[in-house]
């Protein structure tokens, strides 16, 4: 019995250290690391030491892990650091796009008994500037040249960068470095708190293949403008008015002849002046209302000095009626855009609400009246390429057909074609300076946008007999007197050696409808394109567009300077 019970204790006890020896055997076994795929982007050209990323590895060992690239590592372009799983560039020169955009490395996790794989995969890709949004300020009508600031990009891998305005320059105001991104003046008559406040360009920044954009603020820091004093400043700003006349004629034709369709977009920025999609944040719409205003308010200044510093006599006169004939023209086609604009008599914005489009032009026949009576038939010497009286007249011509006096029309556009100063020129696609049926023009400024849109010559006419020959045609009509309408037609048509109109025909609206053709061909790049559609009704069925699109948007910066909301934005805008 006593050896039965021995036996059973020491069975007992092998089971007990069986037991303890199979637990002991599972606590030592070793589990593998685990470790996921991972996918890195990198930039081209990063230099040494540039970290790529982190191999995440874990072991429920706590076991220290060791890393090591074991595969895919070309040309040694990357270290690992071999306990924390951190890849970096080993060999710049190794990060080639051209030839290998993707690396692939197996990466091997190691606990000091088992080893596992991951595979990472990093892309190589270009590198991309880095710019900010940055605020400037300058004085109104600083001089060209001036140095504004300079605008802050970096390249990740220290490529060269280019600088570019892209958008916003309303008026080619400024000027940037193409290689420093230094912003200078670049047209001092465009720096005008009263029609412009701020500028909002858009400077663009490329390393040769990528390239980044950023808003660059320039608030204008508004300095009031004197009056003249002297003789000469009237001169002189009268003189540099013309100059400014130049640059915004060319500029309100070819808006005229691109929203009218007469050419197609000549850059990618006139697509939406094109396509009739634009809105109150256009940069063309803002210049074609802001350098009018410019003009506008050098030409008050010019008028009113005038008549405080200069004697009475024929120089002040003809200063005067030159600077409310420049002004009339400019008050017209603002009118014809947008219908219903301020009129300002002051040398500054008066904050004062838009006004009817009839008392503004009430307002341009007035300065027009005055200055026919005020200015010469012609000039001579120094003086030659003013306005002229004829000049005047023509203007005058065209405000009475738009207003639908044809009365007047007719009487005025009569006596140009009957005084002899003037004649057909037997080429209307090759204006020179010398061409007899120019009123009064100006060779072109070299625009590039413009000239190379512009195909009727190195001159550019603001008025011609032209135009004075069609308004006393369709003036003729309009007063129930056909055959003279018909007859002033076929001169023009004599001139281009078209067919003419049969006496036969007579009716009213065939005659009207011939009139309309002879206006497209003769006027096309004339700057009154689309007053043409608008007066025969043609505009929203020839350009396909809405009735609203007849006007265009009042300027979002004008809208948003008026703090007193005097103004108001044009009905679909």
């Amino acid at each position: 019995m006593k050896l039965t019970l021995n036996l059973f204790n020491l069975l007992l006890v092998c089971i007990i250290f069986g037991i303890m020896a199979c637990s002991d055997d599972d606590g030592n076994t070793n589990l593998a690391p685990e470790v996921a795929d991972r996918v890195f982007s990198l930039v081209q050209g990063s230099q040494e030491g540039t970290v790529v990323g982190v191999v995440v590895a874990t072991d429920a060992d706590q076991d220290p892990l060791t890393f090591s690239i074991t595969d895919g590592n070309s040309n040694d372009a990357f270290a690992i650091n071999a306990s924390s799983g951190q890849i970096t560039v080993n060999a710049s020169s190794a990060l080639d796009a051209e030839t290998d955009n993707t690396f692939v490395l197996t990466v091997e996790v190691n606990d000091g008994q088992q080893g596992v794989l991951a595979t990472i995969t990093i892309h190589l890709v270009e590198s991309v500037p880095n710019i900010e949004d940055q605020n400037f300020s300058i004085d109104e009508n600083s001089e060209s040249g001036t140095i504004i600031g300079t605008v802050v990009a970096n390249d990740p891998v220290q490529n060269p960068l280019t600088f570019s305005i892209t958008a916003g320059n309303n008026g080619d105001a400024f000027a940037i470095s193409a290689s420093s991104g230094e912003i200078t003046v670049n047209a001092a008559s465009a720096l005008d708190f009263e029609t412009n406040a701020s500028f909002s360009l858009t400077v663009t920044v490329s390393n040769g293949k990528q390239d980044a954009s950023a808003t660059i603020a320039i608030a204008l820091n508004n300095i009031e403008p004197e009056p003249f004093t002297t003789r000469q400043q009237i001169i002189d700003a009268l003189n540099a008015s013309y100059v400014q006349l130049e640059s915004y004629i060319e500029f309100a034709y070819l808006f005229d002849a691109v929203y009218s369709n007469t050419i197609n977009a000549p850059t990618t920025d006139w697509d939406d002046v094109f396509f009739h999609s634009l809105n109150s944040k256009n940069d063309q719409v803002l210049r074609l209302w802001s350098d009018a205003y410019a003009i506008w308010f050098v030409l008050n200044n010019v008028r009113n000095s005038a008549e405080q510093v200069l004697s009475t006599g024929q120089e002040r006169d003809e200063i005067i009626a030159q600077a409310l004939a420049i002004r009339a023209y400019l008050q017209w086609n603002l009118v014809t855009w947008f219908r219903n604009v301020p009129l300002e008599t002051g040398i500054v914005a008066g904050n004062i609400p838009q006004s009817e489009p009839s008392d503004v032009l009430d307002q341009v026949k007035a300065d027009l009246g005055i200055a026919i009576n005020g200015l010469p038939v012609s000039w001579t010497g120094e003086d030659v390429g003013r306005f002229t009286k004829g000049t005047a007249e023509a203007l005058l011509c065209r405000v009475y057909l738009e207003t639908q006096e044809w009365q007047q029309a007719l009487t005025l556009s009569q006596g140009v074609l009957d005084n002899g100063t003037y004649s057909l020129s037997p080429d209307i696609n090759d204006f020179t300076a010398s061409d007899t049926e120019i009123i009064w023009g100006f060779d072109q400024t070299g625009e590039t946008v413009f000239s190379g849109a512009y195909d009727r010559g190195a001159h550019v006419p603001l008025v011609r007999l032209t135009e004075t020959y069609l308004i006393n045609a369709e003036s003729n009509m309009m007063s129930g007197f056909n055959d003279q309408g018909r007859a002033r037609l076929n001169e023009l048509k004599q001139r281009s050696s078209q067919t003419p109109i049969a006496d036969g025909v007579n009716g009213f609206s065939e005659l009207i409808a011939r009139s309309f053709e002879q206006w497209v061909f003769e006027m096309a790049q004339g700057g009154v394109s689309f007053a043409t559609l608008k007066r025969f009704g043609k505009a929203l069925d020839e350009l396909s567009i809405e009735g609203f699109r007849l006007l265009l948007p009042i300027p979002w910066e004008v809208l948003d300077s008026d703090s007193d909301q005097k103004l108001f934005q044009n009905a679909g805008y």
